[in-house]
């Protein structure tokens, strides 16, 4: 027993050992924390300009990535504007499922944590609309052709062929972040941790509900991706503050909807 618990020591510590460490700081990082929509997209897009102009070049920019995904425009608009930074840009993935995993593989180093989560899967479409025959065909063969592309370069950076892909996505691919390494979706594991301005460091947001607006005070540290104050406001019953509570751990709807406990 002994043997193998020192083993297992052995093996964890060897696996540490081999991840990099990355140290954040509000001049090096730009946090990815919503899906992907035209408006969340720009104001990311000038923050990303901003903030490389400012940085001396031999330092890289890391994006964290805590996104469900989103809109294809949006994801590939952001995409074509990092690209055109004249510096190294780096992923760390936190959660990047569907527009996410796409930025990732369209990006720098995919770095992930070792508890991160790397998804893709087939796209869809809703809004369509057009004469039939006619102009709705076009449409759909042009948006067919984009995820085509799209998933093109994702096989390519992962090292599989187009169809391996699409057959590994049919049903969902779902990565945590060892096997996403293992399986070349990200290049490396990260340590990451956020410097002391970071940490200290903190923003607020509005969230109105059907009882009254309240305040969700957040850290400017990435990793921390939930709420550390929720104030109340005019919500006094306890009954109502316990529904915001609820209401404020699942407003970042993902793909699953599954609470995994032990």
């Amino acid at each position: 027993m002994i043997k193998l618990l020192i083993g297992l020591f052995f093996i964890l510590g060897v696996t540490n050992s081999n991840a990099e460490k990355i140290i954040l700081t509000e001049d090096n990082s730009i946090t990815f924390n919503q899906a992907f929509t035209s408006l969340y997209v720009a104001q990311k897009q000038l923050e990303v300009m901003v903030k490389s102009a400012k940085l001396p070049k031999s330092k890289p920019l890391f994006i964290v990535m805590d996104t469900p995904g989103g809109s294809v425009p949006a994801g590939l608009n952001f995409i074509d504007t990092v690209n055109s930074l004249d510096r190294k840009v780096h992923t760390i993935t936190i959660f990047a499922a569907s527009m996410g995993y796409q930025t990732v593989q369209e990006l720098g180093t995919r770095y992930i944590t070792r508890s991160g989560i790397l998804m893709s899967h087939r796209g869809s479409l809703s809004g369509l609309s057009g004469q039939v025959p006619g102009e709705i065909n076009t449409r759909l063969s042009h948006i067919e052709r984009i995820l085509d592309d799209m998933n093109k370069r994702a096989a390519k950076r992962s090292g599989m062929s187009l169809k391996s892909y699409k057959d590994a996505i049919q049903n969902e691919l779902w990565l945590s972040g060892e096997e996403a390494v293992a399986q070349n979706h990200a290049d490396k594991i990260a340590n990451v941790s956020c410097d002391q301005k970071l940490i200290k460091g903190t923003t607020e947001t509005q969230l109105n509900t059907i009882f009254g607006p309240v305040s969700l005070k957040f850290s400017k540290c990435p990793l921390i991706s939930e709420p550390v104050e929720v104030k109340f406001g005019n919500i006094k019953d306890p009954v109502q503050k316990n529904a915001v509570l609820q209401l404020v751990n699942n407003r970042r709807i993902r793909r699953t909807k599954a609470d995994l406990t032990l």
